[in-house]
């Protein structure tokens, strides 16, 4: 059951002394998954969290680094230098977003102070991390402006990402320099800045590390730094999103993760389409595939998608890598690649996680995807059977000929407990008249589920009969009460609904206020 997203852990706090950086990070850990949307975007975001200098009331905005879903931690960056030895508020906001519907509840106000030797933090630039460097190149960077007099920089180059025995180390008053030196070929180098005042004085952080390869037979790993893949390979290592991702409210973050640099022709191909799913006759066109806007964006090995429009209800979305796909030393892919991902089902009147309770079945035996999409084909034939706009026909396939788009966008919804049950049954009957369909011929075999195998008896087939059946009979129990409602059930949450105007649905949580109903 979901819950109300609230903060686990914060930094920086005012426990934490000598923070360092003009540009820190705030880094904020979080109890449920939350809606990224309304951090990726500077107006809402700036909004939610606030930076105020405690003496002159002057604000900070921030930008949005990344969010770790391992952990749910977001980070954010104070997008401008902040003053040393000045103390900082914090204001985060309640009714942060959750991606289950329900909001944050609490607000949270902290403070931290700049440390004195605060100094600038160094961004690496040149060469590119995670590349390939024929040449042993020069090293550049960047950082912000500083007041101080005789700043200075202080250099490390090693084959080892701990810098246990640093190869090379110098200092410069420059952002530059070229190393001197014998460098072994065929070897990865990992380096880093920092920045102080004076020689062995108020230093500041090191950077991030970054790494290279020197030599032409080798192309760098695209996540780890420390283990080196041969050229002679190249595909996709991971994907920034979970593949079969369904019933979402927002574009995923689709990123890429290649096992070496794409050519710079990539974008030939790769291709991000659309398909409706909503049964309808009123459009020739209606299950035309079209192209999803948008543009990628190549870092090191990482390809990044950009959508240029918002994700839309009903609609099924595919990313597809063809295996003519090249790498910059001319080696393609081999394969194709294919992912996928479905926008909320609308309407969608009982969650995904009811009726897997009742298949007992995995994700793998049968995915969400079409869980869904069932839900949502039963929900319709509620939605118009109420109005007189669709007749049931007896057995699996439903008529939806008369049916139109208007049906769905501006009959009201039904909030009626005969409704939610109705709608449970039926989509069970749909499902498992499709798994036996798909497994009549498969009777007597064996098929491979994940990491077993699995014989398809006649007594399989027999309880997968016995839930359709029973499942008819909820239909026919039910139908007297599948009627609409303007009503609310009038009976506590804790009984598993809402007094919200809606049902409340237990996959996706209560809606606070109202707002973003599961259907």
């Amino acid at each position: 059951m979901a819950a109300y997203p609230e903060v686990t852990y914060r930094y920086p706090t005012v426990n934490d002394s000598n923070v360092t950086e003009l540009r820190p990070q705030i880094i904020l850990d979080w109890s449920e998954d939350i809606e990224l949307t309304q951090f990726q975007n500077a107006s809402t975001r700036n909004q939610l969290l606030t930076i105020i200098d405690e003496v002159t009331k002057t604000s900070y905005s921030t930008d949005y680094v990344e969010y770790q879903a391992v952990n749910r931690r977001l980070v954010l960056q104070v997008a401008t230098d902040l003053q040393v030895g000045t103390t900082y508020r914090v204001f985060l906001k309640a009714l942060v977003l959750g991606s289950a519907g329900r909001k944050s509840k609490n607000e949270y106000s902290w403070t931290f102070s700049l440390a004195q030797t605060a100094l600038p933090y160094v961004v690496l630039t040149n060469p590119p991390d995670v590349s390939i460097q024929s040449v042993f190149p020069s090293l550049t960077w960047e950082a912000s402006a500083f007041t101080v007099s005789a700043m200075a920089y202080e250099v490390q180059l090693d084959d080892l990402p701990t810098f246990q025995s640093v190869d090379y180390t110098a200092t410069t008053t420059g952002t530059a320099i070229t190393p001197a030196g014998v460098f072994n070929s065929a070897t990865t180098y990992y380096w880093r800045v920092r920045t102080y005042a004076d020689p062995g004085t108020s230093i500041g952080p090191w950077s991030p590390i970054s790494s290279f390869y020197f030599g032409d037979s080798a192309v760098a790993h695209s996540t780890s730094k420390i283990a080196w893949e041969d050229s002679d390979s190249f595909g996709v290592k991971s994907t920034s999103f979970k593949n079969g991702l369904t019933h979402q409210s927002t574009m995923p973050n689709v990123t890429l993760y290649f096992t070496s640099t794409p050519a710079s022709n990539y974008s030939t191909s790769l291709e991000v389409v659309k398909l409706n799913q909503v049964p309808r006759n009123d459009s020739s066109t209606a299950y035309d595939e079209t192209t999803v806007t948008g543009s990628w964006t190549l870092n090191g090995t990482a390809l990044t998608f950009t959508f240029g429009e918002s994700i839309a209800e009903n609609t099924r979305y595919e990313l597809r890598v063809n295996s003519t796909m090249e790498n910059t030393l001319g080696l393609t892919l081999g394969e194709d690649y294919n992912y996928y991902w479905s926008g909320k089902y609308n309407p969608y009147y009982v969650g995904l996680r009811t009726i897997r309770a009742r298949l007992m079945a995995s994700e793998q035996q049968v995915p969400d995807d079409l869980i869904n999409y069932y839900i949502y084909l039963a929900s319709l034939e509620a939605k118009a059977r109420v109005y007189g706009y669709a007749q049931l026909i007896q057995g699996l396939v439903y008529a939806y000929d008369t049916l139109k788009e208007s049906v769905v966008r501006d009959t009201p919804n039904l909030h009626s407990f005969g409704a939610l049950k109705w709608v449970e049954a039926a989509t069970v009957y749909k499902l498992t008249g499709a798994i036996l369909i798909e497994e009549l011929r498969n009777v007597g075999r064996s098929r491979t589920l994940g990491d077993y195998s699995e014989a398809l008896t006649k007594d399989f087939l027999a309880a997968i009969q016995e839930a359709q059946k029973q499942a008819k009979e909820e239909m026919v129990q039910y139908e007297n009460y599948l009627t609409p409602s303007s009503v609310s059930m009038g009976v506590t949450k804790n009984s598993g609904w809402s007094d919200l105007q809606h049902l409340w649905d237990p996959s996706l949580g209560d809606a606070v206020g109202g707002h973003n109903a599961p259907f």
